[in-house]
């Protein structure tokens, strides 16, 4: 545009035209690398990481377990390691959650379907179509694996009709059998790294089929990374192709930086850092939400990159756990924003956009609210090819929002939830038996629960998952 001359001003303006709108994506993809807290003390870890990579590359794959505590620092130590592996090697992401116990090979057959981009627009009979070309695609040896893929991915085919009446050891192996050739069938096209979040919440198809896949590793170029809470319940056993990455809490002086990143100064009061680690021993997200508390509170003002105590720290209003600290932050949002991260932590760790906008009694305003979701970091695509899939930053997040609801508008969202499952998703109802019978159960809708874990148990049964099968059916005459 040329430059013209305004009323009360004396030199002329030059005039800019919006011609589109910034994309969301192009938002987030600037606020997920200037938004972050600097990449501090886990310098080590993520070398672990790029020397097991660096070995995968060479054709002798490897297994990390990355584990740590709540807040630690794990999702932030997969997602440096994992935004530089585009050029190398193909990434998926695969999670684990407390809802998904009673799907069998959760993580992994999420891993697939992203292998394989599977669209959740299309009908069942678009999706057998889809994974017939793509696995064909990938190795026309793999079709003898199709009856077993579509009864995994919850796909009717007449044309692969699946037997059952195999021995049940037999099929079980089967199955391990399919998922391991069509994993070591990508990796044959590009060298391949699995991520599995959230591995505490494991179902026991999952658990299983790992402890047989990491027997397979070395003979080809995969990385399987495992990231997982403390936990008795799995034990690792030794072996030459596995590493264990224990997270121990930040030093002193690394938690020292990270604070003076989030307060934006490079001079603190005396005593202010030693009095937060000592309150965090140590963990990066506490001492973020924590630092934020006392920011907002305007207990800790900044002034010239030089941060100043404005008025006495009340230690007893000051959160004692990182849970806590994400409770408070939870509460300052604005109302809009609270509610779309609170119907969105009942759907689970990972939404669907559109989910949440149909269960909303307040549609119009969701996109908005996620959008300032993002902006405090509380929420992120992990594709940004995918703009209506978010994710929970953290899966604390996730839980303490979850808390937060009163057990009466659980009951109402989880109602929800399911009736808009059963709307948006009914030409392929059955991918989402176990999701049903979990939200129904929650919701406390008598019926439906009986009908979908009956339905869950079946496919139980049929993934030879007995023991998962006996107590879905128990669940559902209880």
């Amino acid at each position: 545009m040329p430059d013209i001359t305004l009323k009360r001003f004396e030199n002329p303006h030059t005039l800019w035209v919006l011609k589109e709108p910034k994309s969301n994506h192009a938002q987030f993809a600037t606020k997920k690398h200037s938004g972050l807290t600097p990449w501090i003390g886990r310098t080590c870890d993520l070398h672990t990481l790029n020397e097991r990579l660096a070995q995968t590359l060479t054709g002798t794959g490897h297994c990390v377990v990355v584990k740590g505590h709540a807040g630690i620092g794990k999702s932030r130590l997969v997602y440096e390691f994992r935004r530089t592996l585009a050029p190398l090697c193909q990434s998926f992401l695969g999670n684990c959650q407390a809802a998904g116990h009673d799907v069998a090979y959760l993580p992994v057959l999420e891993s697939i379907k992203q292998a394989l981009a599977l669209n959740a627009d299309l009908s069942s009979d678009e999706l057998h179509g889809f994974v017939i070309a793509s696995i064909l695609d990938l190795d026309l040896s793999l079709a003898v694996y199709l009856p077993h893929l579509f009864y995994l991915l919850a796909i009717p085919s007449t044309r692969f009709a699946f037997d059952s009446s195999v021995p049940d050891d037999t099929l079980r192996a089967e199955f391990e059998l399919a998922l391991i050739a069509v994993l070591t069938g990508l990796a044959r096209r590009q060298a391949l790294v699995l991520i599995f979040e959230d591995w505490q919440e494991v179902d026991e198809a999952s658990w299983v089929f790992v402890r047989r896949f990491i027997e397979t590793l070395e003979e080809y170029p995969i990385l399987l990374v495992i990231v997982t809470r403390p936990t008795l319940d799995h034990a690792w056993a030794e072996r030459t192709n596995l590493t264990v990455v224990n997270l121990d809490p930040l030093s002193c002086d690394d938690s020292l930086e990270i604070l003076k990143a989030v307060v934006s100064a490079a001079e603190l009061p005396k005593g202010l850092a030693d009095f937060i680690y000592q309150r965090t021993e140590g963990n990066p997200l506490f001492i973020e939400e924590l630092a934020r508390e006392l920011l907002d509170s305007t207990t800790l003002v900044v002034q010239d990159d030089v941060a100043r105590i404005d008025r006495p720290v009340d230690e007893s209003t000051l959160p004692l756990s990182v849970q806590a600290a994400v409770e408070n932050r939870i509460l300052t949002l604005e109302y809009f924003s609270r509610e779309a991260l609170m119907m969105a932590s009942v759907i689970g760790r990972t939404f669907d956009q559109d989910l949440l906008l149909a269960i909303s009694p307040t549609p119009q305003v969701m996109s908005d609210a996620l959008k300032s979701l993002m902006a405090h970091d509380l929420v992120y695509r992990e594709d940004l090819n995918s703009p209506r899939e978010y994710r929970f930053k953290h899966v604390v997040v996730q839980e303490v929002a979850y808390r937060i609801l009163t057990l009466k508008r659980r009951k109402v969202i989880h109602h929800n939830v399911a009736r808009t499952i059963e709307r948006l998703y009914d030409n392929r109802i059955t991918e989402y038996y176990e999701q049903l019978a979990f939200h129904c159960g929650e919701a406390g809708i008598v019926d439906k629960p009986i009908d979908y874990l009956g339905y869950a148990a079946q496919r139980s049964v049929g993934l030879v998952m007995i023991a998962q099968a006996i107590d879905q059916y128990r669940t559902a005459i209880a």
